[in-house]
């Protein structure tokens, strides 16, 4: 009894966690079906990376021709509709190739990039179903790993959870999820990044090895996809140092070793940057990063120009933009939407009550002694955030945009210039940046993973009771849900 008792006072109960795990499921599930195969940007090529990290690059091919939906014709033509017979057919057809034409020959390390769908499309293959549901699992897959993770993050995060669940239901974030794009894992591991750094800022009594090694880790795998997603580092900067803790053996590095050891160590790291930049100077990215340094006036008047065009698009494209960016959202549904997140992230229920957890204690047992899975806090806090805190995360955010802009620079070049993106073609960054009037070709959901950074340091204005808050969150959700679906039968099906 006394046990039973015990387990149940250190139960962290988040009733509000298994809701939003099923409403990402039921969200996306619909968002798989009604977007057919082949109509998300990229797919293809991300089909074709799943194939080249399995050793197969004729796997993509051989899958995307065996199932006829007529996606060159819907993807090309935004008034043409799915074929209803095409379509039945497609549930049932048998696949048109041997097993051994499509399984792997090899493995290699970006199978890390489409790990859920890869598994998704293997275990399709070895049921032997049809292509369309090999294709489904994938997606599935793809879809449980962001509801998943997701609903992790949600649960760890300490303040702003509203503003941050509705971020991470945008009709366009959704739509990733439920693809076999890489965005379904990039997105959902920078919200759990997010998420963990600030329990461990707001929450935990000690920040140890452990802790570090996970948002560490957390980190490398998105930066593994996305180069410029590494800037989320900066957050590192609003962890407090009376909180760090880290033993290695004898060693113990704390607060006071930290202030100590920092200068040296801050020139150590930007030896090692110089460093790096060196020996990866051949790398396209870091010769358009120094091409904007050292020709600053153009690279102001290239993002002047570039926010100015794209700004309406942008705007659209993070809440919703579907399909190959063919159909989406309203511009006012759009601003009703970033009004709305703007209200909800200043007016929430900010206090920090209840459980405090160790994340690890999850995973540890130790031999003659108790882990436990809370620690009860006697009262109740609201959170502080400083204008230094502020300023490194509002930093952390713009750097990341700006970045995330410069990564599609090389690309626009081949582009524009010498009308060939696909060429490894050798250029004077100095000049050919005066070749292009604006960086054109960077979408919306690019900026999703990060985009919180934006809303998580607003003032508080005034406090609303969580259920009021909730009830209105749920309303604008369900109202982004009606208007989306309606927006996708009438493209797809309609």
């Amino acid at each position: 009894m006394k046990a039973t008792k015990e387990k149940q006072r250190h139960t962290v109960k988040c009733p509000e966690v298994k809701v939003f795990f099923l409403v990402l499921l039921v969200w996306g599930l619909l968002f798989s079906f009604l977007v057919p195969m082949g109509q998300i940007p990229d797919e293809q090529a991300h089909l074709s990376m799943i194939g080249e990290s399995l050793g197969n690059p004729d796997m993509a091919g051989i899958l995307s021709n065996d199932v006829a939906l007529g996606q060159q014709r819907i993807a090309w033509h935004d008034q043409e509709k799915i074929d209803p017979k095409e379509w039945q057919a497609a549930l049932t057809k048998q696949p048109g190739y041997t097993l051994l034409e499509v399984l792997p020959k090899g493995i290699s390390l970006s199978v890390l990039k489409h790990f859920p769908a890869t598994i998704g499309i293997l275990l399709g293959l070895l049921l032997h179903l049809p292509t369309f549901w090999v294709m489904q699992l994938g997606e599935l897959m793809n879809l449980l790993f962001y509801a998943g993770v997701s609903a992790l993050a949600f649960w760890l995060m300490p303040i702003r959870r509203n503003v941050f669940v509705f971020l991470m239901l945008f009709p366009t974030a959704m739509q990733q999820a439920s693809s076999i794009s890489y965005d379904a894992i990039v997105l959902p591991l920078c919200y759990l990044f997010i998420a963990y750094l600030f329990h461990l800022k707001y929450r935990a009594k000690k920040i140890g090895l452990k802790e570090l090694f996970l948002l560490f880790a957390v980190l490398l795998l998105v930066t593994y996809s996305k180069v410029p997603y590494a800037l989320l580092a900066g957050l590192f900067l609003i962890l407090p140092l009376d909180k760090i803790n880290i033993s290695l053996g004898k060693l113990v590095i704390n607060q006071a070793v930290i202030k100590k050891w920092r200068i040296p160590l801050l020139v150590l790291f930007l030896i090692l940057v110089v460093a790096a930049a060196y020996v990866f100077r051949e790398n396209r990215y870091l010769q358009v990063v120094f091409g904007m340094l050292t020709e600053p006036v153009q690279a102001v008047r290239l993002y002047y120009h570039t926010l100015w065009v794209s700004k309406k698009y942008w705007a659209i494209s993070m809440v919703g933009s579907f399909g190959w960016m063919d159909s989406g959202v309203s511009l006012w549904f759009a601003v009703f939407v970033w009004l709305f997140a703007i209200v909800i992230s200043m007016v929430c229920y900010e206090k920090i009550t209840g459980n405090r957890f160790r994340f690890f204690a999850l995973f540890e047992k130790k031999a003659g002694k108790s882990v436990q899975e809370s620690e009860r806090i006697e009262h109740t806090e609201l959170f502080q955030m400083s204008p230094y805190e502020r300023t490194i995360i509002w930093l952390t955010a713009v750097f990341l945009f700006l970045f995330m802009i410069l990564s599609i620079v090389d690309y626009f070049i081949l582009l524009t210039v010498y009308d060939n993106p696909f060429e490894n073609i050798h250029y004077n960054i100095h000049e050919d940046l005066y070749k292009i009037p604006f960086i054109d070709g960077v979408q919306g959901r690019y900026f999703l993973p990060f985009l919180s950074l934006f809303f998580l340091p607003l003032p508080h204005l005034k406090q609303i009771g969580k259920k009021k808050m909730w009830a209105a969150l749920g309303l604008v959700v369900l109202i982004t849900a009606i208007y989306t679906i309606s927006i996708l039968v009438h493209r797809y099906w309609g």
